[in-house]
């Protein structure tokens, strides 16, 4: 006879699914985005020259006050800015997730919503992200 489910556990599980929805919807919007800018996000260098503002697509903007580009242009800025902004996001999301949930689970969350970008039709890697192999100590 199999025990029932602690309402703990219940409670974890409905959790990391919420955690799992939303982080798959925030890898999700930054796949679009870079798709949107044509810009891909395979390697640490070129996430790095998002977040740090240094990719050539930050230097076409150098300068210009909000308003001043044209339509597309606009456009292209506030989709670079919103990329970086979830880039950052994404990171402190995931800084947080390892401190409150642990190593196993927040790997098991980001899988799923990994998973789920795939489901999507996004190709591996299309949101810039990437589990590294774990090592044993």
């Amino acid at each position: 006879m199999s025990n029932p489910p602690r309402p703990a556990d219940d409670a974890l599980a409905q959790r990391a699914r919420r955690i799992k929805n939303s982080l798959a919807d925030l890898n999700a919007r930054i796949a679009r985005l870079s798709i949107f800018l044509q810009l891909p996000l395979d390697t640490e260098a070129q996430l790095q020259q998002i977040v740090e503002r240094t990719h050539p697509l930050f230097r076409l903007h150098d300068g210009q006050p909000a308003g001043a580009a044209a339509g597309g242009q606009q456009r292209q800025r506030q989709a670079l800015e919103e990329l970086r902004g979830l880039l950052v996001l994404r990171c402190k999301v995931m800084a947080n997730l390892l401190s409150n949930l642990g190593l196993e689970l927040t790997g098991q969350i980001a899988n799923q919503a990994e998973d789920h970008l795939d489901r999507l039709g996004f190709k591996p890697g299309a949101d810039g992200f990437r589990l590294l192999p774990r090592t044993e100590p």
